[in-house]
C-alpha cells in the first residue's frame, strides 16, 4: 500500500465533522472507565470509525494531550476489535497521564466488551 493510500484509509476511518460526532454523543451509549470514556453509536455507513476528542479542559499542556492521544491510538490499534458497523468516540480522563499502555489496553478492552452494540 502506498503512502497516499494509507493516509486516505486513516482519514476514512475517522469521524470527520461535527454532525458525526454529535450523532455519537446524542445516541447516549457510554461506558466510563478508569482511563477513558467510550461513546458509541450504530454506523450510518456500516463502517468502523473512531475519533479521539481531547480539549484544553483535559490539560493546558499540549505534551499531556498528545501523550493521552498517543496512548489511546496505540491501545485501539492493539485491540482486536471486530465490530465493523459502529462509530466510536474516545475521551481520555486525567488518570491516563500516570499510567502505562498495558493498563490503558485492559481498560479499553473492558469498555468495548461492555458497550458493544448487537
Amino acid at each position: 500500500m502506498t503512502q497516499n493510500n494509507c493516509r486516505k484509509a486513516r482519514k476514512e476511518a475517522r469521524l470527520r465533522n461535527r454532525s458525526e460526532i454529535q450523532y455519537v454523543k446524542n445516541f447516549n451509549r457510554k461506558a466510563v472507565g478508569r482511563y477513558c470514556v467510550l461513546e458509541t453509536a450504530p454506523a450510518r455507513d456500516n463502517r468502523l470509525k473512531l475519533t479521539i476528542v481531547i480539549s484544553r479542559h483535559f490539560s493546558t499542556k499540549a505534551v499531556d494531550r498528545n501523550r493521552a492521544r498517543r496512548l489511546l491510538k496505540e491501545s485501539w490499534r492493539l485491540i482486536d476489535n471486530k465490530s465493523s458497523n459502529q462509530w466510536f468516540l474516545l475521551r481520555p480522563r486525567k488518570q491516563i497521564l500516570n499510567t502505562k499502555s498495558t493498563d490503558v489496553i485492559k481498560d479499553l478492552q473492558k469498555l468495548l466488551d461492555n458497550v458493544t452494540i448487537q
